[in-house]
Order: C-alpha cells, then sequence, then structure tokens
C-alpha cells in the first residue's frame, strides 16, 4: 500500500515539473518546423543565418528569407506559414489572450521598494551599456548624422525582436548633452538626452538618474506611455540597490 502511495506521489511531481517546465517556455525553438514537414537541411540553414526561432522567421522579410543560399520564394512562403502556425501569428488574438501572455513574462526586483513602485513592476533584462557610445564615435558631425539615425533605428529593432522572442526587457544607458538653448530659459531642461527622435520612440519607458545625498540617487521618469511622472530615492551599497538609510 505504502508503495502504491509512493508511486503515485512520484507521478504527481513529475507532472507538476513537466506543467512547470511548460509554463516557464517563452520561445518556441526553430526545429520545432521539422514537426510541419520543413526539412533538417532547410532548418540547419536557418539556425546558421541567425534564425533560432519560429517568431524570429515571423518577425523577417521574405527578402531577408529569400537572400539564404537555397531557399527559394516558394520555399520562404512554406516556411514563414509553418511558423505562423506554429505561433498562431496567422489567427485573431483577443485582449484576453494578450493579458494572459503578458501574465508569463519572468520579472526581478531592483532592490529598492521604491524604485520598485515607480516603475509598476521589476524586470527579467539584457542591458546595454551606453547604446549611443560607439554610434557616437563612429559618425561624427551633421554629414553622417542621417547614416548614424538610419543604423541607429536598425539596432533598435533588432533589440525588439529579441524582447518579443526571448520574453525579456531590454534596458540600456544613455548618454546626456547640454542644450545650450534651454539655458536661455527656465521651462526647458538644460539637459537632454543623446539619439534623437529615433532613440525616443524606440524606448518604452525613459528614466533619468541624478545624484542625491552621499550614496543615494534619484530616478525620474522622463517619459513613459503608462507610468506617471514621478521620482524615486533609492541608495547604492555593497548589496547593491536598497531602498535609503533615511
Amino acid at each position: 500500500m505504502k508503495k502504491s502511495v509512493q508511486l503515485k506521489n512520484e507521478e504527481e511531481a513529475l507532472a507538476e515539473t513537466e506543467q512547470g517546465t511548460e509554463e516557464q517556455e517563452v520561445f518556441v525553438e526553430i526545429d520545432k518546423l521539422q514537426d510541419l514537414g520543413i526539412n533538417a537541411a532547410d532548418v540547419a540553414k536557418l539556425k546558421q543565418s541567425g534564425y533560432m526561432t519560429t517568431l524570429s522567421v515571423i518577425q523577417s522579410t521574405r527578402k531577408e528569407l529569400s537572400s539564404i543560399k537555397g531557399f527559394t520564394e516558394a520555399k520562404v512562403e512554406k516556411i514563414i506559414e509553418c511558423a505562423q502556425k506554429i505561433e498562431q501569428a496567422d489567427t485573431f488574438t483577443s485582449g484576453k489572450s494578450l493579458l494572459e501572455k503578458r501574465a508569463s513574462l519572468v520579472h526581478i526586483t531592483t532592490g529598492s521598494s521604491d524604485l520598485d513602485t515607480l516603475l509598476k513592476e521589476p524586470f527579467s533584462l539584457l542591458i546595454i551599456d551606453s547604446i549611443m557610445s560607439l554610434f557616437r564615435v563612429d559618425f561624427l558631425g551633421r554629414g553622417e548624422l542621417s547614416e548614424r539615425q538610419q543604423l541607429l533605428g536598425r539596432t533598435l529593432n533588432r533589440l525588439q525582436k529579441l524582447a518579443d522572442q526571448f520574453n525579456i526587457a531590454i534596458v540600456y544607458t544613455n548618454h546626456v548633452m547640454s542644450d545650450p538653448s534651454g539655458a536661455m530659459t527656465m521651462a526647458v531642461n538644460p539637459v537632454k538626452p543623446v539619439g534623437g527622435h529615433v532613440l525616443g520612440h524606440a524606448s518604452t519607458h525613459r528614466l533619468m538618474f541624478r545624484v542625491g545625498k552621499g550614496e543615494q540617487r534619484v530616478c525620474k521618469v522622463y517619459d513613459s506611455p503608462i507610468l506617471s511622472p514621478g521620482d524615486a530615492t533609492f541608495q547604492l551599497s555593497n548589496q547593491g540597490i536598497i531602498d535609503p538609510a533615511d
């Protein structure tokens, strides 16, 4: 009798583990295309070209996929069709379904309750420090500004696709610069972020940090579609980000 109970408990534990594994799956690997008739050789070519998930196929243009050696127009259409079936991208998605998908996001805390409150929720993230550093070094002056902004736009688009594919937040730091016209009036902040409108429109939330008292730092919501204007104070310590001591 004890053996049967133990066996049942083990089976239940295994079922719970498998269920947890399924719930944690946030992306579909490109190998899944083989289940819908795409041969292994074509899947291998997709991997070699940097396509690791079915969503990455959907996010790419037909021109990009056709540039892969051996991929005809018909083959590209078949691959896209299969990827859309797996991701259910060819069907209407209700607001309820999108809300349930958003609930599966993985979160971590910043370490400061005030900062978590300001940001509404913690996050799982990829950090880039600093997003504009290399662009400012490689592209100088107004003559290269257009080319710089175009490349910046493509880079930000790739980051957005990574966020969609792997269910992560992308957090990047940025430089600021002095705005000479801002010093002439009290209504304009003389300091503004580098990157122009391209970077501004690609960022969902924009936060500005400044030094406070001692080890304290102040975070202010610079621009956001959902976060209320405000600021939060936190402190830097050997343990990382914590609430201010006083």
